[in-house]
């Protein structure tokens, strides 16, 4: 009967996760709710290139970056800007990690600037793969959550 609970109580909380992520629009990148697409059928999906095998390295990438300095993320459409807190280490790790993305995934148009002690990493997209600003994005969100609990 312990078993039978444990099971009970499990598909309950997937049913929740589900729920949730429906309500929010937010399947994780991690599928931590365990709802929606895989990471992986969603960069198939905008047209990305790159192996399924290295996808969540790729995405594990963009979280570290994210995680070590973003400070502010927008997004309107097909436009996503990044704002990080400036070093020389963090711009040459950013312009290393657009020039991979667009090898497997053309369609990008990023734009890095220096403004003081800010970077600016402007990431367009054409219509009709909006979905890969949106699968970016997450990671950022995820990434500046997680920084600001640390």
């Amino acid at each position: 009967s312990g078993v039978l609970m444990a099971v009970v109580g499990y598909a309950r909380r997937r049913r929740r996760a589900a729920a949730s992520c429906e309500a929010t629009r937010a399947c994780a990148i991690d599928q931590s709710c365990g709802c929606g697409p895989t990471m992986q059928d969603r960069a198939a999906a905008v047209g990305c290139t790159l192996p399924p095998e290295d996808m969540s390295g790729r995405g594990d990438e963009f979280r570290r970056l994210f995680e070590r300095g973003l400070v502010r993320r927008e997004v309107t459409g097909t436009l996503a800007v990044w704002t990080f807190t400036w070093t020389p280490e963090l711009e040459r790790d950013a312009r290393a990690l657009a020039a991979m993305e667009q090898e497997c995934c053309s369609f990008w148009r990023f734009n890095l600037r220096r403004r003081g002690d800010e970077l600016r990493w402007e990431a367009t997209v054409p219509d009709e793969r909006v979905e890969a600003i949106t699968m970016l994005d997450s990671i950022a969100a995820s990434a500046m959550t997680s920084s600001s609990r640390a």
